[in-house]
């Protein structure tokens, strides 16, 4: 058996670097509308986009608690191992090993070529902070499914989460080989 790594996010206030607790509504995979969880996991990728907006976001990335760049264009994603051959491909992100301790972060139709994909520790703290000046605002997806709407003045913090999850392979087959395999025939590499 082996665990595959998770991301966990939370929504904060930007001025008072608070998790925001007043029910927040979110769109889930059925189109009913619930209430946000105070904590929310993704197995792939968690995505932060303009939504429905006909503008450009603009975000402020730290990483750690440091000041990292400035992103606009259609958004950013950050993808675990699992989901690096997903939504993160297409984007133009990398593929990764699915046992790697790592996150991608992967600019979305990033109005600037200087910004490109970038490969982080696992450990990462990345914070997208939605500015006061933002010309819209922004919608979060957890795997493509959960959605909510991100509001100026409001953050996310993206790091690994505490809950992995298990999953379960024939003893008798070398996982690399396998994965290698799936690589080459969904690629078609050679």
């Amino acid at each position: 058996m082996q665990y595959r790594s998770r991301l966990a996010c939370t929504v904060e206030n930007t001025l008072t670097q608070r998790p925001i607790v007043t029910k927040k509504m979110y769109v889930n995979s059925d189109g009913e509308t619930e209430y946000q969880p105070s904590e929310c996991h993704a197995l792939n990728e968690i995505t932060v986009t303009r939504g429905d907006s006909e503008f450009m976001c603009r975000f402020d990335i730290y990483v750690n608690d440091v000041f990292w760049t400035v992103v606009q264009g259609d958004g950013v994603m950050m993808s675990t191992p699992t989901g690096s051959t997903a939504y993160n491909l297409s984007c133009g992100g990398p593929i990764a090993h699915p046992m790697a301790e790592i996150v991608c972060l992967t600019p979305i139709c990033a109005h600037s070529l200087a910004f490109r994909p970038v490969i982080l520790p696992a450990s990462a703290k990345i914070t997208i902070r939605l500015p006061e000046g933002a010309r819209s605002h922004a919608m979060v997806s957890f795997d493509g499914q959960l959605k909510f709407k991100m509001e100026r003045n409001e953050q996310i913090v993206i790091q690994q989460s505490a809950y992995c999850v298990p999953f379960v392979h024939w003893s008798e087959q070398n996982q690399d080989s396998v994965w290698v395999n799936k690589l080459d025939k969904t690629l078609q590499w050679n």
